[in-house]
């Protein structure tokens, strides 16, 4: 069975779990905004959906600083690069089920501006909290 589910609609998820905690590592988000099969379309439509969100200003990557808890993120256009160049750096452990990042590299956190944060209660209003999760 193929994966589905939209860009559009994967980007809105991770928005809206960026809205309480404001950043999110990469892997932690897939793990909360889809259900992890390992399929490799997985990671290709959160690229696309992160390059969205990147391109409309309402996320940045950030890293933390050496020592640090501090988060700094990077220009628009070191964004996509980092985007377009994650994939490399997460594999899917099927042991229990979940997305991962290499730990020997610097790991990608999603932040939020602004913009986005204003967008992801717009969307929590209109959907509600994990809409995706609610049972019909």
């Amino acid at each position: 069975m193929g994966w589905t589910m939209t860009v559009d609609e994967l980007a809105m998820r991770i928005l809206s779990e960026l809205e309480e905690a404001g950043a999110e590592n990469v892997t932690s988000t897939m793990n909360t905004v889809m259900t992890a099969t390992g399929d490799n379309a997985e990671l290709d439509k959160t690229q696309s959906a992160l390059e969205s969100l990147i391109q409309t200003d309402l996320v940045r990557i950030a890293y933390r600083e050496s020592n640090s808890t501090r988060l700094k993120a990077v220009s628009k256009d070191e964004s996509a690069s980092a985007v377009q160049a994650m994939k490399p750096f997460i594999t899917f452990r099927s042991s229990d089920r979940l997305w991962v990042w290499d730990r020997a590299q610097p790991r990608a956190e999603i932040l939020v501006t602004d913009l986005g944060l204003a967008k992801a209660r717009e969307i929590l209003e209109e959907r509600g909290y994990q809409w995706w999760r609610q049972s019909a």
